[in-house]
């Protein structure tokens, strides 16, 4: 059963990774190339970070999906848990801190979902 739970976390960050890297990257990077206000090395920084939250997100699959093939390999597990975890609480506390748009973008909620799955399947192991 575990490794259905690590299989659904993999997806999901399958699925983060195509929200975030294909979809949300269009938008993002128009809005802030656009953006006279931004100083380049603010936009070039901006871009970056972006893309590495992608890459963020195919780790998180790749974690559980070796998670869920390899038994013995549940530490990654943890790992993806542990990071999904922190960059939730990093979005509650700017979230509480006055940055209420936080609360509407998707990437905490994502990030909270792979947790999930990953305790799941760690739970039921």
């Amino acid at each position: 059963m575990s490794s259905t739970f690590f299989w659904l976390a993999a997806l999901v960050g399958i699925a983060s990774l195509a929200i975030h890297a294909v979809g949300g990257a269009r938008v993002y990077s128009k809005a802030i190339l656009a953006a006279a206000e931004l100083p380049p090395p603010a936009k070039a920084l901006s871009l970056v970070t972006w893309h590495c939250a992608s890459i963020m997100f195919l780790s998180y699959a790749l974690a559980m999906a070796i998670a869920a093939l390899r038994p013995d390999a549940v530490e990654l597990a943890f790992l993806a848990i542990f990071m999904c975890t922190a960059t939730v609480l990093v979005f509650a506390v700017f979230a509480l801190r006055g940055h209420t748009a936080l609360v509407r973008l998707p990437g905490a909620y994502l990030c909270a979902s792979i947790a999930l799955l990953g305790v799941a399947g760690i739970l039921t192991a």
